[in-house]
């Protein structure tokens, strides 16, 4: 007789996979579910758990699987990684401290770990230290909107205009209503003389309906010219 395939968490995760790559939510969740039932304290699984839960809106409850994702394997750096960036999009910056730690800890030179650190840095106000951790890591820091927005505030604290200007003019390339960036930017031109392309950077801001009287001081000044 044919042996009977024992199911596993592990086996129930591969397909999850598949499901998701499906883009077929549902089944991917419920082969989740399986592979919790079939081992509790998977680690993997209870991170899979947290990133739907996250997307649906439900902070809170991917907070608890984070967690849990972390308690079951400490040294799990995804889980940290996932942890790190939800304590960001719920802006309690400190609380990045830990992971970003023990992400270090395990691998002294992993970039999102490094990123994390300089954040923290730059969050202290320690931004000549933050700015030395960044350089390390710019590969990285290039690849993704918040990574430049990082580094345009520091290299910009630095004295480092036209790092500081590279870094925002990608960023708006792939983010054009990323109105913080059109701040920046439009400050950095100000502080050169350029009050006209300064002008234009901010007027998408107004546009969007953005409250800024910055805005109409900067128009008087530019129309004067």
């Amino acid at each position: 007789a044919a042996l009977a395939l024992v199911p596993t968490a592990a086996a129930q995760l591969g397909l999850a996979r598949v499901a998701a790559r499906r883009k077929d939510a549902a089944e991917a969740a419920r082969l989740v579910d399986q592979a919790l039932a079939l081992e509790p304290g998977n680690a993997e699984a209870l991170l899979s758990r947290a990133a739907p839960r996250r997307a649906a809106g439900g902070a809170a409850a991917a907070r608890v699987a984070l967690d849990a994702a972390v308690a079951a394997d400490p040294a799990a750096i995804p889980a940290r990684v996932a942890r790190a960036d939800l304590a960001l999009a719920e802006v309690r910056v400190e609380d990045v401290a830990q992971d970003a730690d023990a992400i270090l800890a395990v691998a002294p030179r992993h970039p999102h770990g490094l990123y994390l650190r300089a954040l923290l840095r730059a969050h202290r106000g320690e931004m000549a230290k933050a700015g030395e951790i960044l350089q390390q890591v710019q590969g990285f820091v290039q690849s993704f909107p918040a990574g430049l927005h990082l580094d345009a505030l520091v290299s910009a604290n630095l004295g480092r205009p036209q790092q500081a200007e590279t870094s925002l003019n990608k960023l708006l390339a792939a983010r054009p209503g990323h109105l913080p960036a059109r701040r920046l930017l439009a400050a950095l031109q100000l502080r050169a003389g350029d009050h006209r392309r300064a002008l234009q950077t901010r007027e998408p801001a107004r546009a969007a309906g953005e409250a800024d009287p910055a805005y109409l001081a900067l128009l008087g000044e530019a129309l004067m010219r």
